[in-house]
């Protein structure tokens, strides 16, 4: 199974790196994602820089119709310059660092999930951060991802400052 997928990534890699992108410009939109599928994962609200104070709202955008599967866990994985981080559905613990989805049982449907509401960012926490969000199925194991992954894996990139 490893050979296929690694020979797959080197198919999908030559693709996007041989061929120039005007040949395709029309199968993608303007966030890179493409256009030809229906199951479709999208991080919104981010900014690429914060200070100390400015509030964070980011929501997760998801439709998803593959026709196999009609229901998913939502997972939302945060990586700070310290660690990596799972975000939790839970009020008062929305940070774990043991890998848990941030929802269960979604059923697949035009949904938007706030991840954070008006977080404030606290002092302390400057660095550089990426944020993924992506659908498995239910009761997935990350180390299965490949053979479990049930969407797109949508990431942005943003800084925190310490000032």
């Amino acid at each position: 199974m490893r050979f296929k997928y690694k020979i797959l990534s080197t198919i999908i890699l030559s693709v996007f790196f041989v061929i120039s992108t005007p040949l395709f410009a029309e199968l993608f939109d303007e966030y890179g994602e493409c256009n030809s599928f229906n199951e479709g994962v999208k991080i919104l609200g981010i900014e690429r820089f914060y200070q100390v104070e400015d509030r964070m709202n980011i929501s997760v955008h998801s439709i998803i119709d593959n026709g196999i599967y009609t229901q998913g866990d939502l997972w939302i994985i945060i990586n700070s310059p310290n660690a990596r981080l799972y975000m939790t559905d839970e009020p008062f613990n929305q940070f774990s660092a043991t890998p848990k989805p941030f929802v269960k049982s979604v059923q697949f449907l035009d949904n938007e999930f706030v991840v954070l509401s008006n977080f404030i960012v606290p002092p302390g926490f400057g660095g550089d951060y990426s944020i993924y969000a992506f659908f498995t199925k239910e009761e997935a194991n990350l180390d299965e991802l490949f053979e479990t992954l049930l969407s797109n894996m949508d990431s942005e990139n943003f800084t925190l400052s310490n000032n």
